[in-house]
């Protein structure tokens, strides 16, 4: 009973510490929010989730299954929600703590996915229940059946909030990926695991057990191609649509009134949700060894073997207006390991050479490689314990502001330097267009992490952004649509300046208290 008792105490104590934090609140809201607008109205002009030229009817299981693929992208903004209380406890030495009472190592790792686990649950339920306000909206007349309402979630979203729970420990366990590259890793798994789950097969072999992907994308596929195939739909009408953006065209729409899963697909869910407990018990393991290490002295070690930087930019420290400057960027880029430079030449050779779709793309890879500089620059006086000296002398605040604003322009501009010379000669507005996504990535990077005082809301921002230029939309990519990426950085600009002038103060009063 004792140990059960240290077990919750560490579980509740994690998951309190959650719902008093601004971004729990804020990813909650956000979340029920487009819940309640992937549920439109009959007449409406758009459709979240369809099939073809067809739309389904709402119901219970429907409803429910929309959640569940709702989901997918609660997994994504979850883990960057649920992650850091492991690697708050190593870096604050909370663990040597936790290391002498009884509690088993195994216990412990397990204790922290369970309150990611809740957390996640917590939002979960949150979007539930605006589904079924939405049910009960926009078909009044609809049975509403809680069973079919909740299956979907516990066997599809079940198991995906709890490999996204187990990813949050496990790279909260590796040093090099508790910072900016864990959260690039996971959002390259979270899109592989999505691609995975597209072009899953519809099998109907019932005698094997069928695992399929982590976001249950395939066993969704299969119920429906079940329901759409007894209503008589020709096959090549049986594709389905996210973020379809127009109406369906046909006035029958498609009745799915209840779901029951396979036993095949029951088991490869279960698969998902218990797979993170033999993981638990092998990361348990090494828990010590990485506790023992962290990425601050890791940091430490590439400092002192790029001390050529601090040469490169020593001329800069000779003239008064430029010494703040110099130093602000040796301290930024210091830390950067040797094959982000090697990276970066190969950017830069892409940059001059590459067609312009791929040197666009050279240039979002550069900035992904010096991301940590710009998601931490309104964070390091806080990390480093710094701020009671930094902000000590008078008009420090305005100060730095203004030489760090500077400093995080000229590593964008550096990034993409051989881009900006070449389309400043062949295409000046596709030139002006990248200096606005640099000045807006410079303006939000701070204003972000000035307002919510982590280094992630800019970091899933800048990803998301990144992903999408992939798939030809220009957030990032100036070169898809250089007109409206200008205006639509420039229109933007002033609200990230706006939220910088009144975070910024904030930010600097709290960490020169702390």
């Amino acid at each position: 009973m004792e140990a059960i008792r240290r077990f919750f105490a560490i579980v509740l104590a994690d998951a309190r510490q959650r719902w008093r934090t601004p971004r729990m609140t804020s990813c909650l809201l956000i979340l029920v929010a487009i819940t309640w607008y992937c549920f439109p109205a009959v007449n409406a002009g758009y459709r979240v989730l369809g099939v073809g030229h067809y739309r389904v009817a709402y119901s219970s299981a429907w409803v429910g299954m929309v959640v569940a693929m709702l989901m997918t992208w609660l997994t994504l903004l979850g883990f960057f929600l649920v992650r850091g209380t492991l690697t708050r406890d190593i870096e604050t030495r909370c663990w040597q703590l936790l290391v002498a009472t009884p509690l088993s190592r195994t216990s412990y790792l397990l204790a922290k996915w369970t309150s990611h686990l809740l957390v996640l649950l917590a939002i979960a339920i949150g979007m539930l229940a605006m589904a079924a306000i939405a049910l009960t909206v926009r078909a009044p007349n609809s049975a509403f059946e809680p069973v079919q309402l909740l299956l979907p979630t516990l066997v599809l979203g079940l198991p995906a909030l709890a490999i996204c729970a187990l990813c949050a420990v496990l790279f909260d366990l590796v040093p090099m990926l508790r910072r900016t590259l864990g959260n690039a890793l996971y959002v390259v798994l979270w899109v592989g695991m999505l691609a995975s789950g597209s072009i899953g097969g519809l099998d109907q072999d019932h005698s094997t057990i069928r695992i399929g992907d982590m976001h249950g994308i395939s066993v969704f596929k299969r119920g429906l191609a079940n329901v759409i195939a007894e209503q008589g739909i020709a096959a090549d009408s049986q594709h389905t649509c996210l973020l379809c953006g127009s109406a369906a065209t046909e006035a029958t729409p498609i009745v799915w009134r209840s779901w029951s899963p396979a036993s095949a697909d029951l088991l490869g869910r279960l698969f998902w949700m218990l797979l993170p407990l033999p993981a638990l018990a092998l990361a348990a393991r090494g828990l010590d060894r990485a506790a023992a290490s962290t990425a601050h002295t890791q940091g430490r070690k590439t400092a002192r073997r790029l001390s050529w930087l601090r040469f490169l930019l020593s001329p800069l420290q000779r003239q008064n207006g430029s010494a703040l400057v110099s130093l602000e960027l040796q301290h930024a880029l210091r830390e950067r390991p040797l094959w982000v430079w090697a990276a970066l030449l190969i950017a830069w050779g892409l940059q001059l050479f590459a067609a312009p779709t791929t040197a666009s793309l050279a240039v979002i890879a550069a900035w992904t490689l010096f991301l940590p500089v710009f998601s931490h620059a309104a964070l390091r006086e806080r990390e480093f314990a710094t701020a009671t000296v930094v902000f000590s002398s008078v008009g420090a605040t305005s100060r730095l502001i203004r030489v760090r604003i500077l400093g995080l322009l000229l590593i964008g501009v550096a990034c993409a330097a051989p881009a900006l010379a070449r389309f400043a000669m062949v295409e000046p507005q596709l030139g002006l267009a990248l200096l606005s996504v640099i000045v807006s990535l410079v303006a939000w990077s701070l204003a972000l992490g000035s307002l919510g005082r982590s280094a992630r809301p800019f970091e899933l921002l800048f990803l998301v952004g990144a992903l999408l230029a992939l798939n030809g939309v220009g957030a990032l990519d100036a070169s898809i649509a250089p007109r409206f990426t200008l205006l639509a950085h420039i229109v933007l600009l002033p609200l990230a300046l706006i939220v910088l002038a009144i975070a910024w103060p904030r930010m600097s009063h709290v960490a020169g208290g702390a």
